[in-house]
């Protein structure tokens, strides 16, 4: 029984400490700091299918994804990208992503991409971009 109400009390603490610091970084955000935020990216028509964790960085008119590991990065520029849609995660995405997440279907020179990013720094990424709101 204590092993029950012990991994719901780390649970709970954990879930407590995503929410303030997904919460600080947006109120970085609010006062005028750059986007630099965790999320998740798949290359839909090439042959990188599965979703890859990275940082997000945001500057004048650029996102620049890097991937947590490994080498490499992905660049989309305002003007040259083309938002399809967005959606939440499917029942099977949410094995590889946080459910609470929106996926922005986005065009570029790169392919199609798909970008996983909290519904707070999605605003943030559109609005770098010169992408609507959905």
């Amino acid at each position: 029984m204590s092993e029950i109400i012990s991994g719901l009390i780390s649970s709970w603490g954990a879930r407590r400490f995503m929410n303030w610091r997904d919460g600080s970084r947006v109120r970085a955000l609010e006062g005028g700091g750059r986007l630099s935020a965790p999320c998740a990216l798949r290359v839909v028509d090439g042959d990188k299918a599965r979703w890859q964790h990275g940082q997000a960085t945001a500057d004048a008119g650029t996102v620049v994804w890097r991937p947590r590991t490994g080498k490499g990065q992905i660049v989309l520029r305002q003007g040259e990208t083309t938002l399809l849609t967005v959606r939440s995660p499917t029942a099977g995405e949410r094995w590889s992503i946080r459910e609470s997440l929106l996926i922005h279907r986005l065009r570029s020179d790169e392919g199609l991409i798909d970008v996983a990013l909290l519904p707070v720094e999605a605003r943030y990424f559109r609005e770098v971009l010169g992408l609507p709101a959905p």
